[in-house]
């Protein structure tokens, strides 16, 4: 396939459309870290 093909521009204007969609509609998350003993039992270490 050549970069100048339209099939691949097509592909890439839908992947650089759904990469805007995310980024512009993204909600931002509140977050709370883990403490080191949750990490670990998360690991499967006890």
């Amino acid at each position: 396939m050549e970069e100048s093909d339209p099939e691949v521009k097509v592909v890439q204007d839908e992947y650089l459309k759904l990469a805007k969609t995310m980024i512009e509609d993204a909600t931002p998350l509140e977050i709370e870290p883990l403490k080191d003993r949750d990490i670990f039992e998360l690991l499967g270490f006890e």
